[in-house]
């Protein structure tokens, strides 16, 4: 249920930051949320081939979920903002 809740909430943090860059918000949480989903699945399967059945396997796939969650955020954030043609123009200083 925790999971839900932090996935909703970086999700909506990731719209607001791509949006506020003129980026698509879609993109970038759709990215995390494959990163978050991915890697806690590989987590796991590491997991579970290191310690076998059980719930042993559980904490490497929580890490994977926040090392997904983490490079998802961080690619968003890094991000490069949209340039708009009244920008090059702006910045080409033609007089």
């Amino acid at each position: 249920m925790i999971e839900i809740i932090i996935i909703i909430t970086l999700g909506k943090s990731i719209s607001r930051m791509a949006k506020a860059k003129g980026l698509s918000s879609g993109k970038y949480v759709t990215i995390m949320v494959l990163l978050w989903f991915g890697l806690e699945i590989t987590g796991i399967v590491i997991g579970t081939i290191a310690f076998g059945e059980g719930l042993a396997a559980y904490p490497l796939g929580l890490l994977g979920a926040a090392i997904g969650a983490t490079l998802g955020y961080q690619i968003a954030k890094n991000a490069q903002a949209r340039q708009t043609v009244t920008d090059d123009i702006l910045d080409a200083n033609i007089v």
